[in-house]
């Protein structure tokens, strides 16, 4: 009896560590899964891959402020069917040393990545090289899907090719001001940004944002973000 105690008691934690592995591949998956469609400015694959019955479902990309909620998020990547339509636009990143954490309870997920890419906006004869980190929460819909929750991507450079990112920095979006892009970016954010822009600067410290994921039991509404080195001190701006 004690031995087949024993036994279901062993096949019981490897279903779990199963169960755990296979979460962790499947949102792996999904955020590469989420890239793809992204790059190819594919608004119904990039909205499968979101956590869109989510209240607080939320974006944050760069120099923009947060969208949260499906109707704001919808709103951010609708902007993509009219892109996708205009001559020469190039937009690629790809996913690199991801860090996931999923949590012990196993119903939601965190991931860090370093993200690199290029970007081409023939209109505004711009091209340049990109790099950033994406943060993001995934949550575990009651169906045992999984979903992207909160997605945030931090810019680290944007800069000219020709240039560099030690010497060049497009800070501002100017090319998607451009006029023939004019109709293209016109959703608005519903809450402010979360953080100021931190670029690469070579004539200062760089503090990489985010850190990877700790580990944690349940969500609990405090992302890595927050306990970064940079916002561990955020008021004293001096330093920056």
């Amino acid at each position: 009896m004690e031995r087949e105690e024993q036994l279901r008691a062993r096949y019981e934690d490897l279903k779990k560590r199963a169960q755990r592995v296979s979460d962790i591949q499947t949102v792996e998956k999904l955020f590469h899964t989420y890239l793809q469609y992204y790059n190819l400015q594919h608004v119904e694959g990039i909205l499968s891959t979101l956590a869109l019955d989510q209240s607080d479902v939320s974006v944050e990309e760069g120099y923009s402020e947060v969208y949260e909620g499906k109707e704001a998020v919808e709103s951010y990547f609708d902007c993509f069917r009219r892109l996708s339509k205009k001559p020469g636009i190039l937009v690629e990143q790809h996913c690199v040393c991801p860090v996931i954490e999923l949590a012990g309870d196993g119903k939601t997920a965190k991931l860090v990545c370093f993200a690199r890419g290029i970007k081409g906006v023939a209109a505004a004869e711009l091209q340049t090289y990109l790099a950033g980190r994406y943060y993001v929460d995934f949550i575990k819909e009651e169906d045992g899907t999984w979903k992207i929750w909160h997605l945030h991507w931090f810019i680290i450079y944007d800069s000219e090719v020709k240039k560099g990112f030690m010497y060049s920095q497009t800070t501002n979006n100017e090319e998607w001001r451009h006029p023939e892009l004019s109709d293209v970016f016109t959703s608005r954010a519903n809450k402010p940004s979360t953080y100021w822009p931190v670029i690469f600067n070579p004539k200062t410290p760089y503090d990489y944002i985010p850190e990877a994921p700790e580990p944690y039991e349940t969500y609990d509404g405090i992302t890595a973000l927050k306990r970064t080195r940079i916002l561990q001190h955020f008021w004293d701006r001096e330093k920056y």
